[in-house]
């Protein structure tokens, strides 16, 4: 699951930045929107975002399991 989840991300921020590039180029205006520290920060914030998730639903499910709920 989390091996879909990194690799689902580093092909959506990929395709971002290259899209980001290609406009570049096609519009002939260089405005440096394409940049590696987008790509490894876009990456990581939804590695924690997932982090995140994964420890709220476990602590949901941790207090589901408590006696006397």
């Amino acid at each position: 699951m989390f091996s879909k989840f990194l690799t689902g991300t580093i092909l959506l921020v990929l395709f971002i930045e290259l899209s980001q590039l290609a406009l570049d180029y096609i519009t002939g205006v260089p405005n440096a929107v394409t940049d590696i520290d987008d790509f490894i920060m876009n990456v990581l914030g939804a590695l924690i975002g997932w982090i995140i998730i994964k420890v709220y639903f476990l602590s949901l499910g941790q207090k589901k399991r408590l006696p006397g709920n």
